[in-house]
């Protein structure tokens, strides 16, 4: 019987019932490559530490995967997610809005035509995080099989960030 259940509950997983859960905090080290496998999980940022994550190279099969990162500890670190290669581009923005009463915190920062990382950083000038801050990326279009290749927006963002940077315009969310 338990069997059935461990089987059940796999089949769940894989037709996105039960969502994987990935925590910042059970990871001993200070970066990680998250796997297609892992496509719909929510990757909580959830220690006070700096961390990289880079997200798996796309392929044909792949579009359509998924991750949301949400910050649930306040961090004055680097918390950091790369695409695959240099040239695997976002394509959306964040709405970054202002945690306080703020004079000119922008509140829509679209991504670079040439940004490959997102950073959360709660105390980074003109930067966003704040816990409760959340981004979606999902791969839109087959990305690079190497760095150098050709220009490609292959993640689109999209999420709602803070920031209590009383002028921050953002731009060093998207690099």
């Amino acid at each position: 019987m338990a069997e059935n259940s461990t089987v059940q509950k796999n089949l769940n997983k894989h037709f996105g019932t039960v969502r994987e859960v990935i925590r910042q905090s059970e990871d001993s080290n200070t970066a990680r490559t998250l796997t297609v496998f892992e496509s719909g999980a929510l990757v909580l940022l959830d220690e006070d530490e700096a961390y990289a994550i880079t997200l798996p190279a796309v392929t044909s099969a792949d579009i359509g995967i998924q991750y949301t990162f949400v910050e649930t500890v306040a961090s004055n670190n680097d918390r950091t997610i790369n695409t695959a290669y240099d040239n695997d581009y976002w394509i959306g923005g964040v709405a970054n809005l202002p945690t306080a009463a703020e004079a000119g915190a922008k509140t829509f920062v679209p991504a670079g035509a040439t940004d490959v990382q997102i950073t959360f950083d709660d105390n980074l000038a003109n930067c966003a995080g704040c816990v409760g801050a959340t981004v979606t990326v999902t791969a839109v279009l087959t990305g690079n099989i190497a760095a150098s290749g050709g220009a490609k927006f292959v993640w689109c963002v999209e999420g709602v960030m803070g920031t209590a940077d009383a002028n921050g315009n953002g731009t060093a969310i998207f690099t």
